[in-house]
């Protein structure tokens, strides 16, 4: 399975998401993880190097210069499965993915999300309260509600590499938030299609991951997120810069109430 991971000046946050996919991932070592990172200054630019230089032999680094087209060179390449993960998700419960590939032989499942459980009964970006379906761990996403109406995103969720090949088309984007809308866009213009084809979405029982929505580092879409000085793209730079990383063993075991979910970092001294 190939995990195409995103990133724009978050070299702390990608360190945290790749060390805590490291930790709870029983089968790591047999994922072959992209990153596809993007930088708007020198000291980010830097600091992304300074990551790079420790990171496993089965994570290789792409600098960003033609998204449309690196995305599609990587889902074409990419095997039969595609996992995708933005750098601010945090991976907090063991799974593998052997199991997806195996719960994704079902060929009703469009795909398979980490971030959604039955804890998730409030929705971050449309800040309200919302049901987990009734039937654990698949559900006929065209029937929910909130985020468990979502059937294509990119935080921490596995699909079959076509699938996301056919839902794309021709149809251009820019970042992997015109992405993300792309392919939420068809699936609902053509729901009647994916509703007959992939009809249901697959989760485990609690969240295996959640995204710590703590800042924004993109303008084309007003997403909610937090407002805390402390945690902005600039002050985590700096914080890594003097020594500090994310401690992501503290989080191990978090069951987040959403898929989106601001938490208190704690950190600890870099090797």
């Amino acid at each position: 399975m190939r995990a195409i991971v995103f990133s724009k000046d978050r070299a702390m946050q990608l360190d945290a998401c790749l060390r805590s996919l490291a930790l709870h991932c029983a089968d790591f070592a047999s994922l072959d993880v992209c990153v596809l990172y993007q930088w708007s200054s020198v000291e980010h630019a830097q600091a992304y190097q300074e990551l790079f230089w420790s990171l496993p032999p089965n994570v290789r680094v792409q600098a960003e210069n033609a998204f449309e087209m690196q995305v599609r060179a990587l889902l074409a390449s990419a095997g039969e499965h595609v996992l995708f993960v933005t750098d601010d998700t945090v991976f907090v419960q063991p799974w593998s993915a052997a199991e997806i590939v195996e719960r994704l032989l079902m060929p009703e499942a469009v795909g398979l999300s980490l971030r959604i459980g039955e804890n998730c009964d409030y929705c971050y970006p449309m800040n309200c309260e919302q049901e987990p379906p009734a039937v654990s761990g698949c559900w006929a996403w065209s029937h929910a509600r909130g985020d468990f109406a979502y059937p294509f995103e990119l935080s921490s969720s596995a699909y079959r590499s076509g699938d996301i090949i056919a839902a794309l088309g021709s149809r251009p984007f820019r970042n992997p938030n015109e992405l993300e809308a792309c392919l939420a866009a068809r699936a609902y213009a053509e729901e009647a299609m994916w509703r007959e084809r992939r009809p249901f979405l697959l989760a485990y029982e609690t969240s295996r991951a959640f995204s710590v929505p703590c800042n924004r580092v993109q303008s084309a879409f007003a997403n909610r997120a937090g407002t805390d000085p402390a945690y902005t793209a600039d002050a985590l730079l700096a914080k890594w810069r003097d020594g500090w990383r994310i401690d992501v063993a503290a989080l191990a075991g978090h069951v987040p109430r959403a898929c989106h979910e601001e938490v208190a970092f704690t950190f600890e001294r870099r090797p």
